[in-house]
């Protein structure tokens, strides 16, 4: 009788432990995403502030003033920050030295950054690439071709880089590309990578024409284009269209991640996001991509 209570207490002491456990990575997993938002909103209102004192001065100049601010900031509430913190003297010089050129280098990069690209493109780029990969695509000589690819922070096993020609059927940069250009265009691409092995995941046999039809409506209708889970096996990507001034496909900002994390949905938070970068270059190029989607085949 004494055994089984003294198991009965054992369990119920484990099933305590592992209940608080749960609670504790609950609650660490809420801080972590309230964080994560906070984190996202201030990122955002710090870019586009920045860009109305990049009109007057040179990013240099601008880091120049926001990093001594900073500075003078920290040394006001470090009595504060550290009071009762004991001192580890081995981190003490590594800290100091990444003070000296970490937010320095940090500051100018994203003020230079900012004036280049703009504040929706720098912004998105630096909210997307911590989670998915964000790459750009232009038209080469044997089809969609990367210029550009901004890894994630997490490991994403995709065999791209700079140089990578994409199908033009089979994934979500090149059926933007297929979309957008003009139908002649776009068929002699969809052609040429039937025996082209350069191409990732070229089509292997000839697009029928409904299909192709098919294919080109769906993305004109929502703006976008997605690959769920295909050429590659878990990973999800979504694509959107950039135009210039005359109203002609330039560019295409892809980003990619895995399956369990990448929301593909037309509407989700990650396509507004995206078609809110393709957008903001297209308006700097000097037109709305809005006046050209679906007009331009």
């Amino acid at each position: 009788m004494l055994e089984r209570r003294e198991k009965i207490g054992k369990t119920l002491a484990r099933g305590e432990k592992i209940g608080f456990n749960t609670r504790r990575k609950t609650e660490r997993m809420t801080a972590a995403i309230l964080f994560a938002f906070a984190s996202a909103a201030l990122l955002g209102t710090g870019v586009v502030t920045s860009q109305l004192g990049l009109r007057t001065m040179e990013p240099l100049t601008g880091a120049a003033v926001a990093v001594p601010s900073f500075t003078l900031l920290f040394l006001l509430l470090s009595p504060i920050i550290l009071a009762g913190e004991p001192v580890v003297w081995r981190g003490l010089p590594i800290f100091a030295v990444l003070g000296l050129f970490f937010p320095a280098s940090l500051t100018l990069l994203a003020f230079a950054s900012n004036r280049a690209l703009g504040p929706v493109i720098t912004s998105t780029l630096g909210n997307l690439a911590p989670l998915f990969s964000v790459a750009l695509a232009v038209l080469g000589t044997h089809g969609p071709t990367i210029v550009y690819i901004h890894e994630s922070t997490r490991p994403i096993h995709v065999n791209m880089r700079a140089g990578t020609v994409m199908s033009t059927v089979n994934t979500a940069t090149g059926r933007v590309f297929s979309a957008y250009l003009p139908p002649k265009i776009a068929l002699a691409h969809i052609a040429r990578e039937l025996t082209d092995e350069r191409v990732i995941a070229h089509e292997g046999t000839r697009l029928p024409k409904a299909q192709f039809e098919a294919m080109v409506a769906e993305v004109r209708t929502h703006g976008i284009a997605r690959a769920v889970g295909v050429p590659i096996p878990g990973i999800n990507a979504l694509s959107a269209p950039v135009f210039d001034h005359m109203g002609a496909l330039v560019l295409v900002v892809t980003t990619l991640g895995p399956v369990g994390s990448f929301d593909p949905a037309w509407d989700g938070a990650l396509a507004r996001q995206l078609c809110e970068c393709a957008e903001g270059i297209t308006h700097r190029l000097g037109t709305s991509a809005k006046n050209v989607r679906g007009d331009s085949g």
